[in-house]
């Protein structure tokens, strides 16, 4: 789910979610990281919060931040909620506010950092991203999602090397999450590795097979190298085993196995 932003970037990525990527018809659509874009929860690593679908209203865009003066403002886990809160709501700069003030306090700051990176990383801020992964793991060296988010980045920056071990690390500490496996199948896939890329998403799906991330870059690399009943089997698998916070990729991918219909 940055494939996140809790954050993958899969930022919770960029669970991330994915990253956006317009989709084009007549040609293979390109990978797309695990999350690692969704903002962390206050007190442990949490799965990425489901962003509005696109026929959805949107959010109510919480007040902006002021001064701290009453209870919420002494209360560590209260502050970061509101910080969330904007954060989720795609009010990025009322939350990279509300992230810093935590930050200044020394307050949940292994999160804290994680999600201002995060924040940044949104914001197109590659570096200060960097900066505040490496902050968030000087903190909790074990924290898997700062490993990823991290990784994200330095495969943003065509690091993919260096990204690497990360996405390793990440894996290790959380074995059960399948999004830095999906990460690094996308740096595999970057360093030029497609075969070993996809050996590294099928094992991706072996430790979940409902993982959205994992079925998208799988039909994405065949339909890259013209295997078209593969890439429809893991297309139709996106479709059925996606959450909200796909729904953007949803129409793409819609559109692209309605063009792969055609040519069967």
């Amino acid at each position: 789910m940055i494939v996140v932003l809790a954050g993958a970037l899969c930022l919770y990525a960029f669970t991330g979610p994915f990253v956006s990527q317009r989709v084009v018809a007549g040609a293979p659509p390109r990978p797309a990281r695990a999350s690692g874009t969704s903002p962390d929860q206050a007190v442990r690593p949490a799965a990425p919060p489901a962003v509005t679908p696109a026929d959805a209203a949107p959010p109510q865009r919480p007040a902006p931040v002021r001064e701290p003066r009453d209870a919420r403002a002494r209360n560590p886990a209260a502050a970061f909620q509101r910080a969330l809160e904007f954060h989720r709501a795609g009010d990025l700069e009322n939350a990279v506010r509300a992230y810093r003030a935590l930050v200044a306090r020394g307050e949940l700051a292994a999160q804290s950092h994680n999600n201002l990176g995060l924040a940044y990383h949104q914001q197109g801020r590659l570096d200060a991203a960097a900066r505040e992964f490496e902050h968030a793991l000087a903190r909790d060296p074990e924290y898997a999602r700062a490993h990823n988010n991290a990784g994200v980045v330095l495969l943003a920056q065509g690091q993919v090397e260096r990204a690497m071990p990360r996405f390793r690390t990440a894996a290790e500490l959380n074995p059960h999450d399948p999004d830095p496996i999906v990460n690094l199948a996308l740096a595999h896939q970057a360093a030029g590795r497609r075969e070993r890329a996809r050996e590294t998403l099928l094992s991706a799906l072996g430790l979940s097979p409902h993982s959205a991330a994992a079925h998208y870059n799988l039909a994405v690399l065949y339909d890259q190298t013209g295997e078209r009943t593969r890439a429809r089997e893991h297309y139709r698998a996106f479709l059925e085993y996606r959450g909200a916070e796909y729904a953007a990729r949803a129409a793409d991918v819609r559109e692209r196995l309605a063009v792969l219909d055609r040519r069967h």
